[in-house]
């Protein structure tokens, strides 16, 4: 994963985003922007595009971390009785 901001080639990655985007994602596009107030237009989102951070998740054939181990699979069974327990006294 690799945070960037819209310094020098990102600039234009910035607005390519846009297309992408659908639903949750489109909506929170709107809300980020807003809150940087920025219009949501090509010419805007390029000119403010050293504020806009975006995460990126690209491929790599970097060694990944070993997976966890399942060191919280106890919580599933005290949830369990505990959602048993509050039934019980409702």
């Amino acid at each position: 994963m690799r945070l960037r901001s819209g310094a020098g080639a990102q600039r234009r990655r910035a607005w390519a985003l846009r297309p992408h985007l659908s639903g949750f994602g489109l909506l929170f596009w709107w809300g980020y922007l807003r809150a940087l107030h920025v219009a949501d237009e090509a010419d805007a989102v390029r000119a403010a595009a050293d504020r806009i951070i975006v995460v990126a998740f690209e491929p790599t054939d970097d060694p990944t971390p070993e997976p966890m181990t399942v060191d919280l699979a106890w919580v599933w069974p005290v949830l369990a009785l505990a959602l048993l327990v509050w039934r019980r006294r409702r």
